[in-house]
């Protein structure tokens, strides 16, 4: 997993947290190149129970969504 992160670019001076868990938790999640991605309200839940700074990327998510709806 760091190998595929870091050839990604995603690896670097900021925070970054890769949670694994069972299939069944994500709901409305994607698979991209076999990796299955959390929906953008399950992330935005996980970002505001880790607290701290996540509580401000939720709510940057949250803004996005509702531009998105309007």
């Amino acid at each position: 997993m760091h190998s595929l992160l870091s050839e990604k670019g995603a690896m670097g001076g900021g925070n970054l947290q890769t949670l694994y868990t069972s299939k069944h938790v994500f709901f409305n999640s994607q698979n991209i190149n076999d990796y299955t991605i959390v929906s953008t309200p399950q992330l935005i839940l996980d970002l505001l129970i880790e607290g701290g700074p996540a509580i401000e990327a939720a709510e940057m998510l949250i803004n996005k969504m509702v531009t998105r709806v309007v």
